[in-house]
């Protein structure tokens, strides 16, 4: 999770940087007003015959406002608008074809692996034998964090009679159903399957009991740090499920990073236009690529600086 939300400020991170180019691009090609523009080598014609002055060697010079922004919107349009090589506008084109093709499949997989473990969780997950294995298994297992209230964590669960609702309201916590099993097996009770039950079931001990194979369980000890481990109440449907959430949540990681390849693609893009046009035309005295500092960013970076001098 922590990886996630990481991966997240980034895009936000990334969108900023984007936002900030095509202000400067605007402002640019604004500026200009024109994005061609020819300058005289300084070699004048005159024609007796005609009052016209002819420029002789006039040099075109691009601006890159519109390369820039074209170059943002589809990679390799800047490209292609500079008359770059076209190896070079192809490569973009590409990145830009294959991580949307990426994004989509991944993110697609991801949700469809997530519905197959949500249903398995349905199929053989049940409130009623995890009511019975934390009462039959305290003793033994309370260590291991096998209980039915008080612990780390809870399951929202859902009042379904009316007699209840109106004592206890509508919802109530997995704590509040300790010494009352008739709620359970006379269906006034169902638990809430949220994001957080999908996640609370395979992640922590406390609900183990609830698999249907639970009275087959074993004790695996894992390692946490070089020097510490803890034990994990595991059963093989347990262990299935908890793989299937891997590969789902591996599915939507590539997918995320196919995103991030997409952003940079833009960027990368629309700066390597800026840099062929100031190569071709020769227009920019100075010019100059940087990364901000962030105190706050994890890698110190805040975005980038792009400086150029007409």
């Amino acid at each position: 999770m922590a990886m996630n939300r990481h991966i997240t400020s980034h895009f936000y991170s990334i969108i900023k940087v984007i936002f900030l180019l095509l202000t400067f691009s605007l402002c640019v090609t604004s500026a200009k007003g024109k994005d061609f523009a020819s300058f005289s080598n300084n070699t004048l014609t005159f024609d007796p015959d005609s009052p016209q002055v002819e420029l002789q060697d006039s040099i075109s010079f691009i601006y890159p406002g519109k390369s820039l922004i074209k170059s943002l919107v589809i990679p390799g349009w800047g490209q292609a608008h500079n008359k770059a090589p076209f190896l070079k506008t192809l490569s973009f084109v590409a990145i830009e074809t294959a991580s949307i093709a990426s994004a989509y499949y991944f993110h697609n997989l991801g949700l469809s692996s997530q519905h197959d473990y949500e249903n398995y969780a349905d199929n053989h997950w049940t409130l009623n034998n995890w009511y019975i294995f934390t009462q039959n298994h305290n003793a033994d297992l309370g260590q291991y964090g096998i209980q039915l209230s008080g612990g780390s964590h809870s399951l929202v669960i859902k009042i379904d009679n009316e007699t209840l609702q109106g004592e206890h309201g509508s919802f109530i916590t997995s704590n509040d159903i300790e010494g009352h099993y008739d709620w359970i097996t006379n269906g006034y009770v169902t638990v809430v399957r949220d994001h957080h039950f999908y996640e609370n079931v395979g992640k922590y001990n406390q609900f183990s009991g609830g698999w249907t194979d639970s009275e087959d369980y074993e004790l695996v000890e894992k390692a946490v740090s070089d020097t510490s481990a803890e034990i994990l109440v595991m059963t093989d449907l347990k262990e299935s499920y908890l793989n299937m959430r891997f590969d789902s949540n591996q599915y939507k990681l590539v997918a995320k990073y196919s995103i991030t390849v997409l952003m940079f693609n833009h960027i990368i893009s629309g700066l390597e236009a800026i840099l062929f046009a100031q190569k071709k035309s020769k227009i920019l005295n100075n010019s100059k690529v940087a990364l901000l500092f962030n105190p706050k960013n994890r890698n110190g970076i805040g975005g980038i600086s792009l400086t150029m001098e007409f």
